[in-house]
């Protein structure tokens, strides 16, 4: 199911500008280099490590990288590249509370769950994308609306 909510949003139309109705359309996976999510596996949890953010940690916009959760370094050094998180990405809740986005502004070392989605903005700021899935209340409505189905 997660699969097909990354495919939809990865394949989804997102308009240049604030409006709905601009003329200039392009897709999402044009702006970015990836688009992806947390790890699907159950990670191992250990007291002291790597912090493993859930989708509590984001909220207002930012990251909060105070997590209570901890996967081995072992676990996180094995992950795919491009569901490690990196400066300059934008996290984005897909369930529970979702729609909230927030940009990954610290080079400490972290993972997220499968329920962050994870974009690597490469032909816009990560700021642009940001502001596009916080500020706009029809796009927030309608990437809701696709991540709902």
């Amino acid at each position: 199911y997660r699969q097909a909510v990354l495919k939809k949003l990865y394949n989804w139309d997102i308009p240049f500008g604030i409006d709905i109705k601009c003329a200039g359309v392009v897709a999402i996976h044009t702006l970015c280099s990836s688009i992806t999510d947390g790890d699907h596996q159950a990670p191992p949890q250990v007291k002291h490590g790597v912090p493993f953010l859930v989708i509590s940690n984001i909220t207002s916009g930012r990251v909060d990288y105070n997590s209570m959760r901890f996967v081995p370094e072992a676990y996180y050094d094995a992950l795919d590249k491009k569901r490690v998180p990196r400066t300059g990405d934008v996290l984005y809740s897909v369930t529970g509370s979702f729609g909230i986005p927030a940009i990954v502004e610290s080079d400490e070392p972290f993972c997220v769950q499968r329920h962050i989605a994870m974009l690597r903005p490469n032909k816009v700021a990560s700021k642009y994308l940001f502001y596009m899935f916080s500020k706009n209340q029809k796009l927030r409505v309608f990437i809701n609306i696709i991540i709902v189905r």
